[in-house]
């Protein structure tokens, strides 16, 4: 009996020290311009500006769980979202069309948004 229980015991502690502790998220705020948007809706690439604490500006493809979220989205939009971070993942979400960026420069580099 006394044998039992110990091993149940262990069993037990074994259990709680592989479990997971729970996905850490952050927020962050994002704007940008969009540059494409996948065929299916489930990523964007967006010129972004910097997400303050978290990395400077660039050119880069984010996920989207949600494609309807992005279904009245095309190039050229300028939108508004939040970049979220999980332990596992990051994707955008609450995202909004703000505006339409000015046709691109002479050299090919895009005007600031208006």
């Amino acid at each position: 009996m006394r044998l039992t229980i110990l091993f149940i015991a262990a069993i037990a502690a074994a259990a709680l020290s592989c479990s997971k502790p729970p996905a850490r998220i952050r927020e962050f705020p994002l704007t940008g311009t969009v540059v494409s948007v996948k065929a299916d809706r489930t990523e964007v690439t967006v010129t972004h500006d910097e997400v303050k604490g978290f990395m400077d500006a660039m050119t880069m493809p984010f996920a989207v769980k949600d494609p309807s979220q992005v279904a009245a989205i095309r190039a050229g939009d300028v939108i508004a979202a939040t970049l979220i971070l999980t332990d596992e993942a990051s994707y955008l979400t609450d995202i909004r069309r703000t505006g339409t960026a000015l046709a691109p420069l002479s050299g090919g580099s895009p005007a600031p948004p208006r």
